[in-house]
């Protein structure tokens, strides 16, 4: 299905991720407030690539289970819609 598909942005919104780690929590948090992997890396000690492997991760959660490519529009539209429940800090 593609990301322009009205029904996938409903997929989008009832599709809930409680499961997520402090971790990424923190990641989607600092990517959608705009900040870079680079930025990230350098603040949580650790390698680009393990930023992108986590951000990987998490569209792949998002995007794989509703049979839609993986979207950075999207992954933002998600983590927004879901910034009081699936991506809350504990």
């Amino acid at each position: 299905m593609s990301i322009e598909d009205a029904d996938a942005f409903q997929q989008l919104r009832g599709h809930h991720l409680r499961a997520l780690s402090t971790d990424t929590r923190f990641i989607a948090l600092r990517r959608l407030s705009g900040r870079s992997v680079a930025d990230i890396a350098e603040r949580d000690a650790r390698s680009e690539g393990a930023i992108r492997h986590e951000i990987e991760r998490l569209q792949d959660a998002i995007f794989i289970p509703l049979a839609l490519a993986r979207d950075p529009w999207a992954t933002a539209f998600w983590a927004t819609v879901h910034l009081e429940c699936c991506i809350a800090l504990p």
